[in-house]
Formats: C-alpha cells, sequence, structure tokens
C-alpha cells in the first residue's frame, strides 16, 4: 500500500467579495455543483504543476492565464479575484487544495452550518481474508439535518500506520437513512506497494464541505471504525465497526463529498 494519499485535501480561504469586485454570477462555467468541483479540483492541479515548471505568477490574469482551457481559465480568474491573489497563491504554493470551497465562493455550491448526521454501522466482510482478495464494505448513515455540500469519505489505516483513502460527493441530501458500498482490493497495483498482513481500520466520515478542511462551512458532522484482518491464509467471516460519532455543524470550517453525487477516486485499489 502506498505510504501516503491524502484523503482530507485542504484550500483556501474565503473572503466575501466586496462591491468592487464583479459579481460570482457572471461569468459561470459551471452551473451543477458536482461539475464545479471536479472542474476545479482539476483546474488547481494543472495550475500547480504549471507554476512547478516554471511558470511565472503575480496577478489573477497571469495565474489562470497559464491556463490551456478558457473555461477553466475563466473560472480561475473569477475565483482568484473572488478570494484575493495572496491567498490563491497561498493554496497553489502549499499545495492546500478545497474545490468544494472554492465552488461556494463563486456561489455555484450551496453551504449550510446547521447540517447534522450520525454514522449508524460499517460493515466489514470478510473479516478475515487472504492477501490478494477483495474487502466489501457496507456503511449506513442517517442525515438528520440535510447537508448542502460535502462528503461521504473514509480511510484505511494499515498496521504500519501508511493510509489509503477516497470521498465521494454529498449534493443537497435532506433528512434520511442512507447507505454506500465499496471494495477494497488487497492485490498490490503498483510496484512498491504491499499489503502487510495485520489488522486494518477503515474509518468511514460524513462531513459538511470538505472532510478535514478548516475552512469556513466545513465540519465532519459523523464518523465510525471497522476492523478487518489480512493474513497470508486467512479464514472469511464477516465484521462490522461500531462507535459510531454524530454531531451537528456550528461556526466556521470546510469539506465536500458526495454519496449520490460525483466524487474523485485514489485509483485502482478502492471502487464504489
Amino acid at each position: 500500500m502506498n505510504k501516503v494519499l491524502a484523503l482530507f485535501l485542504i484550500i483556501g480561504c474565503l473572503i466575501g467579495a466586496q462591491a468592487a469586485r464583479p459579481s460570482p454570477k457572471k461569468a459561470l462555467v459551471f452551473h451543477e455543483c458536482a461539475d464545479c468541483v471536479n472542474g476545479v479540483s482539476d483546474m488547481m492541479n494543472q495550475l500547480i504543476e504549471l507554476i512547478a515548471k516554471g511558470g511565472v505568477a503575480g496577478s489573477c490574469s497571469a495565474v489562470c492565464g497559464l491556463l490551456p482551457n478558457q473555461a477553466l481559465a475563466t473560472v480561475c480568474d473569477l475565483a482568484c479575484t473572488v478570494i484575493g491573489i495572496e491567498e490563491f497563491m497561498n493554496m497553489l504554493n502549499k499545495i492546500d487544495l478545497d474545490p468544494i470551497y472554492i465552488c461556494e465562493a463563486i456561489k455555484i455550491c450551496k453551504y449550510t452550518d446547521s447540517a447534522a448526521a450520525t454514522v449508524q454501522a460499517v460493515d466489514i466482510s470478510p473479516a478475515n481474508i487472504t492477501r490478494g482478495g477483495t474487502v466489501q464494505v457496507g456503511v449506513a448513515y442517517q442525515v438528520i439535518s440535510t447537508i448542502a455540500t460535502g462528503q461521504f469519505a473514509f480511510n484505511v489505516i494499515d498496521p504500519q500506520g501508511n493510509e489509503l483513502g477516497d470521498a465521494e460527493l454529498i449534493v443537497q441530501q435532506t433528512a434520511g437513512e442512507y447507505n454506500i458500498g465499496f471494495s477494497i482490493d488487497t492485490q498490490p497495483q503498483q510496484q512498491g506497494e504491499s499489503f502487510p498482513p495485520g489488522t486494518y481500520i477503515v474509518q468511514a466520515f460524513i462531513c459538511e464541505g470538505q472532510c478535514g478542511s478548516k475552512h469556513p462551512h466545513s465540519a465532519i458532522l459523523a464518523m465510525s471504525n471497522g476492523t478487518f484482518v489480512v493474513t497470508a491464509s486467512g479464514s472469511s467471516g464477516s465484521g462490522s465497526g461500531s462507535g459510531g460519532n454524530s454531531g451537528s455543524q456550528s461556526g466556521s470550517g470546510s469539506g465536500s463529498g458526495s454519496s449520490s453525487g460525483s466524487g474523485s477516486g485514489s485509483g485502482g485499489l478502492v471502487h464504489f
């Protein structure tokens, strides 16, 4: 398993648009929140690459002008103008990405400070698996108060402390009970990757905004853990996790994701 796979990516700090700044509604390229989150994620990654190769920055137009795609350049310039060039460059220099926060700043994604949820169960099958097999994970959760734009996210921690993570976008998920499932392939996918024998911890999170973000309108609403064991020649069974943690959002923070919408994947090891 790769040493790192940052589940909780974070960017940006929103400064309210002043009257002298252009209205965010004047240059919309994305009309759906999920499209904006995916597009802005691509945009930020491209900019990081371009700047690393020697791109010159100094103003919003100079930075965003590095992008070859005109539509993304338009969104980039809008976001940079709303947030401010200094904070925008801080995001890029620190590789501090939070596309949900950007999309909220330019008024495409909605947010709330009153979301609430609880994780009811984390079911894992088999509980014991031979390395190279696949683990099925099912998570049941309840939304108590509507999540505007958030995430279902998970983190897998191996016996050596290495982490693997993924997230799915949540958009306007109203009160009710929900289920989401994914699989974890323990077959090494690339050179240097391994799944050492031992106990693996699966952490499940429900968030408003991007999980782990410190930006406004973001918070981890609920979380719960489950475990499974990888062996050289193990037996099969089913496992479950409990000890969920729930709460409502207050104050400021940030997060993003969705179980019924679209999200970003971490590669061939995890499949929603």
